[in-house]
């Protein structure tokens, strides 16, 4: 009876993993993180007959999650549910499959209550805010602890029962998991070395005597299964090795002895499991500093790891041990970030076996010792409901409303493809402006496939030296150019001296113009000859000292459509400061009053740091667009400069004024400007 009611309860178990993963999906989390967007390319690649073993792009991944997407993609095409389901699911079969997991291992120390341990790992899994986050999230490591569930079960019916068969299937599980994440890398520590453990333990060979045989077939069987991804491995290392390369704990650092910088790592990484904020940080993984078992749990599994040290000697206790202090060994690998809750995948699900073992053992003691048996299930139960409501609360209305959720799930490229896809026409180019510090060729896996248009695009990096002609290749001969810049990425801005609408102004015309919450969109209409800035020979050169900055050169000139006046500013450091200054050039007219202005912040190329953090002797130009009044009339006009303190908005005064005239410019009847020196 208790048997049947088990089952039961898992089903029940089961059907609420599955509504915590599916409910909102694909719209929480929001957009659709660049990560998710290399594996559906990937998968659609596969449904394209590509099938890999490994997929070089952005990193490096093993293939299995692709090859399980590409049906969904084929049903639901260029979709973020396309992703998300699949992962979903394989979410759930991991919840399922923490009943038989539990049940195996704990049959000697819990008897005909080892089918509560799976059931109630089950439900803690089912409810874990960590499994939550990332079952719904469509990556590749969500098909990790299923098949490490899957392997481990297999490896511990086999190593019971030394029949062929089950070694054989185990061996088939163990290969199949190298396909689903890097982690699963350490597999063959684990369980090959749970054998010469237990050789150890007991002090005898007779362990491996007795399965040898079966230990062979389980070995050659998982050869087999990873052959084609070790082969990749071997003809293609410089990439199968890219990720571990990153994450080698032996590389040198100036700062630390690689030992002390692993130790340092791994006391980051233990108070994750148990104490409040020392949680993982990052709200893309966790709700931050939360820890793995909140308050009401964290005593049940010390209690259950406890309980399984006593028993350290037994079979099941030592499995359970070199998987838990292997796996945490793993996790503390420094990645300049811990803990980090993907680094510590490898625990699951078999973590949540601990909690589980020690609210069995409370409740079979407080049965003993005449607690109502009622009253045992209903405070047991309770438990496990407020410990899963508390999870579903913080992630559907505490994690959901965390403000940079949007930004770390790439929500601004997701709604920029949609833009895209709205806007797209046969004699548009897009244009997306990203920082120069990103690397040449760069390419955002949530565009790449969320983007279904016809319409070329490009992400154009506002590198002086180069943006023009880059700008002019991505825009070929279309007449209509749409540009995209995006707020700051972690402090990152894209175009910060605003060079790409100096440029498209001077040989265009602004057709409309339009923000979103994270970026902004503008619509060119583009007239050759395209896109070019000055050479210094097309510079008129001056000698205008601002204190600890000098105007070297300028030159200036009419936007193509009249409504603006274009100039670009050459500074010189002079001295030092510890200022941080910002330039402000005026359009004049013949009695002194302002009728156009445009003020920009000094800034150096690359880092985008301000004067206070030059060094002296840089030279660096600033980027206006003056926009003039409608109806100014023909006449003399006068281009002046100020420098000013960003912070205080002081003016440097020179020979006692704050504006100094830069250049005399006439603008005719037919709105042609000439420019010369005052």
């Amino acid at each position: 009876m208790a048997a049947v009611t088990a089952r039961w309860v898992a089903v029940l178990v089961v059907l609420v993993a599955f509504a915590l993963r599916v409910l909102g999906l694909p719209g929480l989390p929001p957009g659709l993180n660049m990560d998710e967007g290399f594996y559906g390319l990937d998968g659609l690649a596969v449904l394209g007959g590509e099938v890999l073993p490994f997929y070089p792009a952005n990193g490096g991944r093993e293939a299995l999650f692709m090859v399980l997407i590409a049906p969904f993609l084929a049903i639901l095409g260029r979709d973020p549910l396309a992703l998300r389901l699949p992962a979903a699911f394989l979410g759930v079969l991991t919840v399922a499959a923490v009943v038989p997991l539990g049940w195996r291992l704990f049959r000697q120390p819990a008897g005909e209550r080892a089918a509560w341990v799976g059931v109630a790992a089950a439900a803690l899994a089912a409810s874990s805010l960590w499994l939550v986050i990332f079952n719904r999230i469509g990556i590749r490591i969500n098909a990790f602890p299923l098949l490490l569930a899957v392997t481990v079960y297999c490896f511990w019916r086999a190593w019971e029962s030394h029949h062929a068969r089950d070694w054989l299937i185990a061996g088939v599980a163990a290969g199949l998991t190298e396909y689903t994440y890097t982690a699963a890398r350490i597999l063959p520590l684990l369980l090959p070395g749970y054998a010469l453990a237990r050789a150890s333990l007991e002090l005898s060979l007779r362990p491996l005597r007795e399965r040898w045989r079966g230990l062979v077939l389980f070995g050659v069987v998982a050869g087999l299964v990873t052959a084609p991804l070790a082969g990749y491995a071997l003809t293609h290392p410089e990439e199968f090795f890219r990720r571990q390369a990153k994450l080698n704990p032996l590389s040198e650092s100036e700062e630390q002895a690689p030992a002390i910088r692993y130790l340092t790592a791994l006391a980051g990484t233990l108070p994750m499991f148990v104490v409040p904020g020392r949680g993982d940080q990052r709200a893309y993984r966790n709700y931050p500093g939360a820890p793995v078992f909140d308050l009401a749990l964290a005593p049940f599994f010390l209690l259950g790891l406890g309980l399984v040290l006593w028993r350290w000697r037994e079979p099941w206790a030592s499995l359970l041990l070199l998987w838990f202090f292997l796996m945490v060994l793993a996790a503390a690998i420094p990645l300049g970030v811990v803990p980090h809750l993907a680094h510590a995948f490898g625990l699951l699900p078999g973590i949540y076996l601990f909690p589980a073992f020690g609210l069995v053992v409370t409740s079979t003691a407080l049965l003993r010792r005449g607690v109502p048996r009622r009253l045992v299930v209903l405070a047991s139960a309770g438990l496990l409901l407020a410990s899963g409501s508390w999870a579903a609360r913080t992630y559907f209305v505490d994690w959901a409303a965390l403000p940079e959720l949007a930004n770390q799930f790439d929500g601004d490229m997701r709604e920029m493809a949609a833009v895209m896809n709205e806007l797209a026409a046969s004699d548009t180019a897009f244009v997306i402006v990203q920082s120069r510090l990103y690397r040449e060729g760069y390419r955002h896996g949530t565009i790449a496939f969320l983007y279904r248009g016809s319409a070329p695009y490009g992400f154009l990096r506002a590198d002086e030296e180069q943006i023009a002609s880059d700008l002019a290749a991505l825009v070929g001969d279309r007449p209509t150019v749409i540009t995209f810049e995006r707020a700051a990425e972690r402090d990152i801005p894209a175009d910060e001296k605003r060079i790409v609408a100096l440029l498209l102004a001077r040989q265009g015309e602004l057709l409309w113009e339009d923000r979103y919450d994270f970026f902004r969109v503008a619509a060119w209409r583009v007239h050759p000859p395209l896109f070019s800035l000055l050479a210094p020979s097309g510079f008129t050169p001056a000698t205008l000292p601002f204190g600890p900055v000098t105007l070297r050169a300028y030159a200036a000139g009419l936007s193509t459509s009249g409504r603006q006046l274009w100039a670009i500013a050459e500074w010189e450091a002079t001295g030092k400061t510890t200022q941080d200054l910002k330039v402000s050039l005026r359009l004049l007219d013949a009695h002194g009053h302002r009728v156009g202005q445009s003020d920009r912040e000094l800034l150096r190329t690359g880092l985008f740091e301000p004067t206070s953090r030059w060094e002296g002797h840089e030279r660096e130009r600033t980027f206006h667009l003056l926009d003039l009044p409608p109806g100014l009339p023909p006449g003399r006009y006068t281009l002046a400069a100020v420098v000013y303190d960003r912070e205080t908005s002081m003016p440097l005064l020179v020979a006692g004024s704050p504006e100094v005239p830069v250049a005399s410019v006439t603008l005719d009847g037919e709105r042609q400007l000439v420019v010369r020196a005052p």
